[in-house]
């Protein structure tokens, strides 16, 4: 079973641990946890080995048009989309949080330390366009997309 935190996929199966992008191996992905890049879409897979057995789960499949806020999630990134400054509410956040801003290519256009819950940044040197912001705190990212509007 693989679970899906960010671009984070998981599965908690033990044993001898391989994993597949695209039905493709990918050599060294043999841990618990695989980073995915979240501006490709994907189609992965685990497989586990115990005592010469081997089990492949079922294939989960990373869109990158999915619904980017779970009824889980409680991280709040408003407005979006935003014309000059985004707020984004971390309610658990106390230590460092990591912000990327990224095009769509994948090139990183700004990059923010912070601390505590709610931080306010501002956009208005973008250009109007798409964007993923990468969120990392407590070694857990998230990404969103946002929309910056002129």
């Amino acid at each position: 079973m693989i679970n899906d935190n960010g671009s984070i996929l998981t599965t908690t199966s033990i044993g001898t641990l391989q994993w597949y992008e695209n039905g493709v191996l990918v050599p060294g992905a043999t841990s618990q946890t695989f980073e995915i890049n979240p501006l490709e879409y994907g189609v992965y897979a685990v497989t586990v080995t115990v005592s010469g057995c081997t089990i492949r789960s079922e294939d989960f499949t990373y869109l990158i048009t999915q619904n980017e806020i779970s009824q889980q999630d409680e991280v709040q990134v408003y407005p979006n989309p935003v014309n000059d400054e985004l707020t984004v509410y971390l309610p658990a956040a106390s230590e460092a949080v990591n912000f990327t801003f990224m095009d769509m290519m994948g090139r990183s256009v700004k990059n923010l330390t912070g601390h505590g819950p709610e931080h306010h940044i501002s956009l208005r040197d973008f250009e109007t366009g798409p964007y993923l912001l990468s969120i990392e705190t407590k070694g857990k990212k998230q990404v969103r997309k946002i929309i910056k509007l002129n």
